[in-house]
């Protein structure tokens, strides 16, 4: 494991001239002592089959529980994508046009899914260039195609695969690619 390195602030003068060309500094921001964070989530009543049942909220499957007859649970339906760790330094490492491409693939991957369609005019708009700007969204395929973020998909000159391995939006067990390692310690019988 690579351990990580971080500078620590020391003392009061050391956040006074931590500050950015034209920003406050960094003491003169709002301090909590909890997280000022909210989840959004959504209360959802379930009327189970039996008191082990398979509970679906929204098309997704949350696993088989116990469950009181009638019972409100809590589901969080916000869209969002799995950034696995282990890439920091690859995605570090993108030029800015590769990197806004990221994002915007991380924004609009589908669920379940593991490829893209990146249209060029809507990259250019979602990223803030200029809709002439071809040669900056060749620039971002290029560099994702060399971090081995994605893999060009045949026949197609705008969709490509998505490596789950460094992003996914949803269960990668139902990709039909996924390899299943055995416990090291345990033999392996298949399922």
């Amino acid at each position: 494991m690579e351990t990580m390195y971080l500078r620590v602030v020391t003392n009061a003068t050391d956040m006074e001239t931590n500050t950015t060309k034209s920003g406050p500094k960094i003491s003169e921001y709002d301090a909590s002592s909890e997280s000022p964070y909210t989840v959004q989530l959504q209360s959802k009543y379930v009327q189970p089959n039996s008191e082990h049942s398979a509970v679906e909220i929204d098309g997704v499957l949350h696993g088989i529980y116990p469950i009181g007859k009638g019972k409100t649970i809590l589901s969080d339906n916000a869209i969002y994508s799995k950034l696995f760790r282990g890439n920091t330094e690859v995605l570090m490492g993108l030029s800015e046009p590769a990197a806004k491409m990221f994002y915007y693939i991380s924004e609009f991957i589908g669920a379940n899914k593991d490829e893209v369609c990146i249209l060029q005019e809507d990259y250019l708009q979602f990223a803030g260039y200029k809709a002439k700007s071809r040669l900056t969204y060749y620039r971002g395929v290029e560099g994702l195609l060399k971090a081995n973020i994605i893999a060009r998909k045949t026949g197609s000159q705008s969709c490509y695969w998505i490596n789950p391995n460094v992003l996914y939006n949803g269960d990668r067990t139902k990709l039909k690619n996924t390899v299943v390692q055995p416990p090291k310690d345990k033999p392996f019988n298949g399922f």
